[in-house]
Formats: structure tokens, sequence, C-alpha cells
């Protein structure tokens, strides 16, 4: 751990007062983050409305501007305490910011010869901004652990009213209509990063400790599920099924068997529930999109042979450019031209003659980033999962913090698993691995001064 340290004496008073102040707004920005809606999902097309996400003030969106806000009253933060640690998280975040900015050079050198739109390439930069800045405001900001302990559970708790809120919406009829069998009342952004509050809470509700309620969480989970079904959204059901088996093999034989019967006992529950509300659901979920998940022919699901088509696409894009190995930059795009897209208004296509994103955030960082990019990105994103799994490995098993770690670092495979580039998903992952690098900090520290005393001793 590098300590950074700059010049000048601050009050200790003043320095606590800001930094509770700064704590305090970052809250509230969370519980913004996570209520509004990125897009409003209505019964008879998609319709944006005014929110954070879509309307500008002064030119700029309101979600960036509390942002840049917040951004600056880190930077405040950070002169106050005279001291800036840095760890391997902050390397190799670091590093997944170098890739974009070398990105973002390829980028501009290309737009002179395939003429790139500059918004497209300010807007391949957001993931990773956003990504980046909200790790370091996690990470600065919770700086002791009752603000750590304070912030997991107003996440926890700001996740669980949205949800509850999106129930709601289902069961009156708030959303997209689906024929006459299911109401899809949330958005992808949404099931993207909620895993995040599913897996925490579902480690607590197997392995308890004396202050969890027990009662409320459950009905969390059972909430969120019925919601993920409702929904319809293959790749939640996916991420769920990995999570779940990824946390069967980190608990012991005992919680095992509870989460066996909890699966099964919550998902003939929910499944019961939707068949009262929805009876067509169970049929045509089975049929249409279950079934089409183990579909990956170019000629059968029309969702999954876009994606196949996509990927073909790309590949050919970049080959043909010589950019496989450092990638067309940032505002790079791709057109049909080695394999024809299948005419489908839900995929966004339609009608379009070049297309700079995929379905896929793989494939679009292998046409921006380039093999050798896309890899050393994911190269990053793995060490800092493994980082948390080893440190995991050597906290007490009763510990709560070690329960919500565990759900948090399941939380952002899945999230990744999603292969999504939403903007307020990486605003999550960001709040995330700023969260999981703060309490390892914590905790290193903790036990090198308990280390200390016990040799003085």
């Amino acid at each position: 751990m590098l300590e950074l340290r700059t010049d000048g004496e601050t009050s200790p008073t003043l320095n606590h007062w800001f930094g509770s102040v700064s704590f305090f707004l970052f809250l509230v920005l969370l519980g913004i983050i996570i209520y509004f809606d990125d897009l409003q999902i209505t019964r008879t097309a998609m319709q944006e409305i005014p929110t954070i996400y879509n309307t500008r003030l002064l030119g700029v969106k309101i979600i960036d501007m509390l942002s840049l806000g917040m951004f600056s009253l880190l930077a405040l933060n950070l002169v106050l305490k005279q001291a800036i640690r840095i760890g391997p998280f902050h390397n190799a975040m670091g590093v997944i910011v170098l890739i974009y900015c070398y990105a973002a050079a390829v980028g501009f050198i290309y737009s002179f010869v395939f003429r790139y739109d500059y918004v497209i390439w300010l807007q391949d930069f957001q993931q990773t901004i956003y990504m980046s800045g909200f790790f370091l405001l996690t990470y600065y900001l919770l700086d002791a652990r009752r603000k750590w302990a304070a912030f997991v559970v107003c996440l926890l708790v700001f996740m669980a009213l949205k949800n509850i809120l999106i129930l709601y919406w289902s069961l009156t009829g708030v959303g997209k209509l689906i024929g006459d069998w299911a109401v899809r009342a949330s958005q992808n952004s949404e099931f993207a990063y909620f895993p995040m509050m599913f897996f925490p809470l579902l480690i607590l509700f197997l392995q308890p400790t004396e202050k969890t309620p027990r009662l409320l969480v459950g009905l969390v989970l059972l909430v969120y599920l019925f919601n993920s079904l409702l929904g319809i959204y293959r790749t939640v059901w996916v991420m769920l099924i990995v999570g779940t088996i990824y946390l069967f093999f980190h608990l012991d034989r005992v919680s095992r068997i509870k989460l066996a019967l909890m699966a099964a006992g919550g998902l003939s529950f929910v499944l019961v529930v939707i068949s009262i509300f929805f009876p067509r659901f169970l049929a045509l979920a089975w049929n249409f999109k279950f079934a089409s998940i183990f579909d990956w022919s170019v000629s059968g699901d029309r969702s999954n042979a876009t994606r196949i088509l996509e990927f073909i696409n790309v590949t050919h894009r970049v080959m043909s450019n010589f950019a496989f190995l450092q990638g067309m930059g940032l505002g790079a795009w791709w057109d049909d031209s080695a394999r024809r897209l299948l005419p489908d208004l839900g995929s966004g296509f339609t009608y379009k003659t070049r297309f700079t994103t995929t379905h896929m955030w793989y494939v679009t960082q292998l046409l921006k980033l380039g093999f050798l990019g896309t890899i050393v990105y994911w190269g990053c994103i793995y060490k800092m999962f493994r980082r948390t799994r080893e440190h995991l490995r050597s906290m007490a098993a009763h510990r709560w913090e070690r329960k919500v770690l565990l759900g948090l670092n399941i939380g952002l495979l899945c999230a990744f698993l999603s292969s999504a580039d939403f903007v307020r998903l990486f605003i999550m992952i960001g709040i995330n691995i700023g969260l999981t690098a703060r309490w390892i900090t914590l905790d290193t520290e903790e036990r090198a001064l308990r280390t200390g005393d016990s040799a003085t001793a």
C-alpha cells in the first residue's frame, strides 16, 4: 500500500466535518442513481421520460453534473486529508483507464480516415470514467468502518426498495405489456447490477448474524426472484444460475443443503404466484425464452443470431483493416458487409447502416481496444476479483463483513457476465470495487495494528 502525502496542516475538525458532509451527499446521490430509471418502459413503446440520465441542465446531463460535483468534493477531501493511499485495486483500475486513453488516441487517428463521430468517441469513454470515478469516490469517502457499514446497509436497502417498487409496477400494470402473459416493469441495467444486492442478502439469510432481519431479507429475495422471472431477461436467469453455482462451492455442507432447499422452495413459490397473475407465463417463458438460451444457430433464435452476426461482422471489420491486435479506437463503427443482419426492430439495428456498439461488451471492446487491449482489460478485472477471493480466505467465516464481501464479489461476477454497457451499471461496478478495496484496506490495517500490539506486549 503506497501513501502519498501533501504539505500543510489542516484542522481535524474541518477535515471530519467536510468528510461527513461529503459522505452524506454521496448517500443521497446513491439513492438518486438507483431510484431513477435510465429508460421508462410503457405499454406501447420505448419512451424516454425526464430523468437524471437524459435531462440536460445548461447543456449537461444531470447525472454528469451530479457526478462532477461529487468528484470535486472528493478532490477537496483528498487535499484536506493530506494523504492518498494507493493499493493493488488502484493499480488495476489505472491500467484500465490507460487502455482507454490509448484507444482514445487510436480513435482520434482513425477518425481522419473513417469519419468517426466525436460524440460517440466520448460516449465510448463514459463507462470507464464512471467506473473509475465512482471507485475512487467510494474508496476515499468511506474511510472508516462505520461509514463502510452504513454505506453497505444503505446500498442494500435502496436496491431492495427499488425491487419492491418494480413489483408494485408489475402488479398494477405499469410497464411494457408482453402479449397477455407478462409485464416488464424494469430495465436491463437494473437487473445487471441487482445481483450485488441479491447475493449478499442470500448469504446473510443462509448464515444469519444476530442483527439479520431474516423475515425482511427473505421477502426481499422472493420479490427479486419474482421480478427477475417476470422481466423475461434470459441474461438475468443465466446470471442467477452461474452466481448460485459459484456460491454453492464457497459454502459449508449445511449451508449448501439450505441453499438447495431455499432455491427449490423459493422458486416454486414464486412460480405459483406468477401462474396466478399471469397464467400463460410458464408455457411461453419455457418455450420462447428459456429454450432459446441454448439455440445459437444463425437461423435459430433471432436474438442469439443477432449476437453471432455481430461477432462475425466486427471480426471481419478489424481483420480487413489490420486492426485485430490494436483495435480501431474509440468512436469506431462497424457494418454488416460480411453477413447481413436480420431485420429485427427489437435489436435496435433496423434501418441503420453503421453501428457503434454490439449486444456483447467484449465484442465491442474487440472493435475499439483490439485483442491485446481486451485481454489486458479483463486481466485487470480478474486481478481485482482474485485479490478479493484471496482476502476472503483469510477472514473468519462468521463475520458479516465476509458474507457481504463474498456476495459483492459474486454480484460483480454477474454484472460482468451480463456483458452490458449501461452507464448506470458501470457506476454500480465502480461502487462495488470501491467497497471491496476499502474493506480490504481497513481490515489489513486493523490486523497490522493488532499484530503490532501483540508484539509490543
